[in-house]
């Protein structure tokens, strides 16, 4: 009997060296997650932390990080801002910050925040390039003009205000205006125009003060030596 226990001792030692060599053998996710494209060949011979994928986490939230010039005010915390891809059909997803860093970064001096946003929101991939819009200063509204319109020298930007002398006929003077940003082919005037006022866009180069101007048809078609066109100010 004692030798038969020996033997059924021995046969559990073995059973027990057998299945920690199939659990070394085995990989388990540490935690819930998308796993990535792996280079594993059958039979091949893994050493001991050995990177074999990527493992992306699967939460109800979204995270994005980005930065700001330190030139802006420093947004707070549940300030609303809103994620889009940069895809021609792509998404904005309505974020909120929930951190901020306490620092400046020492190489690009900006800010860094995260933003957050529910999976029920929608999903982007890790490192997506994506265009955040943040309040960064009080709403305003501005004047809104061609670039076509704004002519330049040493002195400045400048548009040429169309000036209603009757009979359907204007008369050309050069204003000075202070540009804002650019959206897409409008640029935003913080000084210098009022909205509604009428002003030269395609060929305003061709204008010089004190040049008369007729206004050809209803699509603001005007003469002044050659064709040239004019819009109202938004």
């Amino acid at each position: 009997m004692d030798q038969a226990k020996a033997e059924v001792e021995i046969a559990q030692s073995e059973l027990a060296v057998l299945k920690a060599t199939i659990a070394k053998k085995q990989v388990y996710a540490p935690f819930t997650a998308r796993v990535g494209i792996h280079n594993l060949e059958v039979g091949q011979y893994l050493d001991n932390n050995t990177k074999i994928t990527e493992l992306i986490g699967v939460y109800d939230y979204t995270w994005v990080d980005f930065s700001l010039p330190q030139t802006y005010g420093e947004l707070a915390l549940a300030t609303q801002v809103d994620i889009s891809t940069i895809a021609d059909n792509g998404q904005v997803f309505e974020a909120e910050i929930i951190a901020v860093d306490p620092q400046l970064s020492s190489s690009s001096r900006q800010l860094k925040y995260r933003a957050q946003f529910a999976k029920t929101s929608g999903f982007l991939k890790p490192n997506t390039l994506v265009t955040v819009t943040a309040p960064v200063a009080k709403a305003r509204e501005l004047v809104a003009i061609s670039d076509l319109a704004i002519t330049r020298d040493h002195l400045g930007e400048y548009v040429f205000v169309l000036q209603d002398e009757g009979n359907n006929s204007y008369r050309a003077k050069r204003q000075k205006v202070v540009l804002g940003d650019r959206r897409g082919d409008k640029v935003m005037v913080t000084d210098g125009l009022a909205p509604g006022t009428l002003i030269a866009t395609k060929g305003a180069f061709k204008l010089r003060p004190g040049l008369k101007v007729f206004i050809s048809d209803e699509n603001a078609e005007m003469s002044a030596g050659n064709n040239s066109a004019a819009e109202t100010a938004l």
